[in-house]
């Protein structure tokens, strides 16, 4: 069945000598039968996931646009825009789905399509051949044990962050000269996400692999926080919407 919202919206526009235009908007919004990927059981004799509806889920943010008009000549006018937006999303029940073992999850209490990873807290290294001892390599422990640091493979995964961007803007500029010639210029931003490198996700495995064997391990799971290549489209929005 359809996934179910309730979004509440409050804000105001406000303009001053029709050369500054400022809009201001707070949103928040609740999804209830919110539609998740359940994986099966392999036992079952099908392998995969199905999709069923159990959760539900928040979104909340802010949103800002202003224009202002720098130049109103006859024959010359220059345009500024710009808008910044954020967002907060959060699973706030799972309903029987198990948090599951891949490296981008969906966890009660944590924002949707999160990044999940064993994270190395300590580790002992040789003063005379400035190796690392295997045994000595501990690692966080996540949830639901939250505890102290434990040998790698007995922690937990922990959370290390969104897939989903937290903040999102744009700044454009638009310089007219008489009627026909138009400059229009656009830099937009997105932050506060991480992005999955799977080239050095894969190197490192590699390396890792033929480190192994010299007797010095190595992490093989990155998350890099390269910026995302900027769309075509100006004023991007920050809300998300998970179907």
């Amino acid at each position: 069945k359809p996934e179910r919202g309730t979004e509440l919206e409050v804000g105001f526009e406000a303009g001053v000598l029709d050369r500054l235009g400022l809009d201001v908007t707070y949103y928040t919004r609740r999804t209830r039968d919110a539609i998740f990927q359940q994986e099966l059981a392999p036992s079952g004799g099908w392998p995969g996931t199905q999709t069923i509806n159990v959760g539900e889920t928040s979104n909340r943010g802010l949103e800002v646009q202003a224009n202002l008009q720098v130049i109103t000549g006859q024959n010359v006018s220059w345009e500024l825009s710009g808008n910044i937006a954020t967002n907060k999303d959060r699973i706030e029940d799972m309903g029987v789905l198990p948090p599951g073992t891949a490296l981008l999850r969906n966890v009660e209490g944590y924002p949707i399509q999160g990044f999940w990873t064993r994270r190395i807290a300590s580790a002992t290294r040789d003063p005379v051949t400035h190796a690392i001892d295997p045994a000595s390599i501990l690692c966080e422990n996540g949830p639901p044990s939250n505890g102290t640091p434990v040998p790698c493979s007995q922690a937990f995964a922990v959370f290390i962050g969104t897939s989903t961007p937290k903040v999102a803007g744009a700044i454009s500029s638009t310089v007219t000269v008489g009627r026909r010639v138009t400059v229009y210029g656009l830099v937009d931003f997105k932050g506060g996400n991480k992005l999955f490198n799977a080239t050095t996700a894969a190197n490192s495995t590699c390396v890792r692999r033929a480190s192994s064997r010299s007797g010095t391990p190595r992490s093989t799971s990155r998350v890099s926080r390269r910026p995302p290549s900027a769309p075509g489209s100006s004023l991007p929005s920050s809300r998300t919407h998970h179907s």
